[in-house]
């Protein structure tokens, strides 16, 4: 009787045990992690017009920095979400897409210059904004709120840690990309998207639980 008891109190732990490893080793659900909030912003677009953080809640969200006379992989990032944009226009996700390129070059990206850059990028004013703002304003948001670091050279260049983020929908960061000298292909921006997406999709329905529990025990690609 005893052992019968036993066994089955071993079977009624050991079955969850079981599917919680299945889960983790196979892996059904892939998630990116909700890494913090992302930092907030308040700055001027390409037409002059005010663009918050806020007004972006609901979509994913590609934000890269840089500035109009960049070259090599600076502009290599902002190339990226060209890429990105040119796909949207071939492929749905299910959820709107916005692309942001910030300048830390406050001095010279004036909002016309910026409207000029966004023209030369091929950016869909619907889709991709360019931002410029008071000098302290830049340097909090990129500097401060997701480290990328840079600094003015004696000869005028700047020096810039070229990153890419992944904001979604709720603001939270789920992804930052790039270093001096590497940046992630357009594919893999394009599958950490749809990642994103699916998983928002779900928020209000029976998966949800799939994917709180991916997050749980990061399942992450």
């Amino acid at each position: 009787m005893w052992r019968k008891l036993a066994l089955l109190a071993s079977g009624i732990i050991a079955g969850p045990l079981l599917a919680i490893y299945a889960f983790v080793f196979f892996e059904p659900v892939q998630v990116l992690p909700r890494l913090e909030p992302a930092p907030g912003f308040l700055l001027t677009d390409q037409d002059g017009n005010p663009l918050s953080s806020e007004s972006l809640r609901g979509n994913l969200t590609l934000i890269t920095f840089a500035h109009s006379r960049c070259t090599g992989i600076c502009a290599e990032a902002v190339d990226r979400q060209r890429q990105v944009q040119d796909r949207l226009s071939a492929e749905e996700i299910g959820l709107p897409v916005r692309l942001i390129t910030v300048s830390i070059d406050a001095e010279h990206d004036t909002p016309e210059q910026l409207r000029a850059w966004a023209t030369e990028s091929g950016a869909d004013p619907e889709v991709w904004s360019f931002l410029t703002g008071e000098p302290q304003s830049i340097r909090r948001l990129v500097s401060s709120g997701y480290g990328a670091f840079y600094t003015r050279q004696p000869d005028g260049a700047w020096n810039l840690d070229t990153r890419l983020a992944l904001v979604d929908g709720w603001g939270v960061l789920r992804a930052e990309y790039g270093t001096h000298d590497y940046l992630p292909s357009t594919e893999r921006l394009w599958f950490d998207l749809r990642l994103v997406a699916q998983e928002a999709m779900a928020a209000d329905g029976p998966a949800r639980l799939a994917y709180d529990a991916a997050q749980l025990f990061g399942c992450y690609p």
